[in-house]
């Protein structure tokens, strides 16, 4: 147990952190306290993927901010249509949405322009794991950008009486590939 030995000794089940030395409470005794509980599953049958209510808010409509970037993964088909139980529906969006990236960067490469993440940045110095440290790949690390430049655009865009969700998909840097996906 976590702070106080085996399960089943005087700590009982070990499920908490001691909060003492042995002997703080008698000989040997540990104070057993809960750090967390973890929430109860759903039990309506809706959800065949396991998601917990948390996970399930915040996919919601209910929770989408104002202003809803158009490149949120909540407005994906796949992922509508996954959620919906239509499974061959989903498989054939997410591959129209593999070739729309694929074209992108076609574009991009055509253009000579270069990538460049809005919100993330190649970390300088990365705290990485020893396994991590040969994999040889970038490592990003968020800009802070995002939090004041979406309340700009917020703001610009005045009160939005339409539910979030109704924003239509559009992560594409150029226009054919927004024109072509429309």
């Amino acid at each position: 147990g976590v702070g106080g030995g085996e399960s089943g000794d005087q700590a009982g089940t070990g499920s908490g952190a001691g909060s003492g030395a042995p002997g703080a409470a008698g000989a040997g005794a540990w104070e057993e306290k809960a750090l967390w509980t973890k929430e109860a599953m759903p039990d309506d049958g809706a959800d065949k993927y396991g998601f917990t209510h948390f996970t399930r808010f915040e996919n919601a409509a209910e929770s989408c901010p104002a202003g809803l970037l158009a490149s949120d993964s909540r407005l994906r088909l796949d992922r509508a249509a996954l959620e919906a139980g239509n499974n061959g529906e989903a498989g054939q969006a997410k591959h129209a949405l593999e070739e729309m990236q694929r074209s992108e960067r076609r574009l991009r490469e055509e253009r000579g322009e270069q990538w460049t993440p809005r919100w993330f940045r190649v970390a300088e110095e990365a705290d990485l794991h020893e396994l991590e440290q040969d994999v040889g790949t970038a490592v990003w690390e968020w800009n802070g950008k995002y939090k004041a430049a979406n309340e700009e655009r917020v703001r610009k865009a005045g009160p939005s009486p339409q539910c979030p969700l109704d924003t239509v998909f559009n992560p594409w840097q150029f226009k054919e590939t927004a024109e072509a996906t429309a």
